[in-house]
């Protein structure tokens, strides 16, 4: 439960992250409006999401992808799967396999597998952002609960993993 809750506030900062780092790559100016008053930033972006997605399957790769994180730094107890080499390598790797898909998914089909490819070109950076949020949310249980990870090894992958989560959310919310 614990997680859970960890992971829910994460996806919240990295959500509230991403507005920031879009608004100070976009903008030399700001107004103190666009600094102080979030929520309804906030408000835009998830409206955005809401137009564009199912919200059902959104959430539901959004929270698979992220239990799919937590699970994997679960099972293993190695420093180099607790860092941030598997988000990493999914970062890059993720959006190479939606364009393949893209190029060679049949448009109308029934087969499961013509189905999931063309969910994931779809959903794919939030699938990615989840994995990221999950991950770093176990990552964070496995440096102050467990004591597997030391907090400098912690804070250095932690950082790269929000880092992840908020260019795939940016990806796909302001491009």
């Amino acid at each position: 439960m614990q997680i859970l809750i960890t992971f829910i506030i994460i996806s919240i900062i990295c959500l509230i992250l991403t507005y920031y780092f879009n608004l100070f790559i976009s903008k030399s100016v700001y107004t103190r409006s666009e600094l102080s008053n979030i929520l309804p930033q906030l408000g835009s972006m998830i409206n955005t999401i809401y137009y564009r997605y199912s919200i059902i399957y959104l959430a539901g790769f959004y929270l698979l992808s992220g239990l799919m994180g937590i699970l994997l730094l679960s099972l293993f107890e190695n420093w180099i799967i607790n860092s941030a080499l598997i988000p990493v390598i999914l970062f890059y790797s993720a959006p190479k396999l939606a364009v393949y898909f893209e190029q060679t998914r049949v448009t109308i089909s029934e087969n499961y597998k013509d189905i999931a490819e063309a969910l994931y070109s779809k959903y794919y950076n939030y699938i990615l952002s989840g994995f990221s949020a999950g991950y770093a949310s176990k990552l964070i249980e496995n440096c102050f609960t467990n004591s597997f990870i030391s907090f400098t090894w912690f804070i250095i992958n932690f950082l790269i993993i929000i880092a992840i989560a908020v260019l795939a959310l940016r990806n796909d919310i302001f491009e």
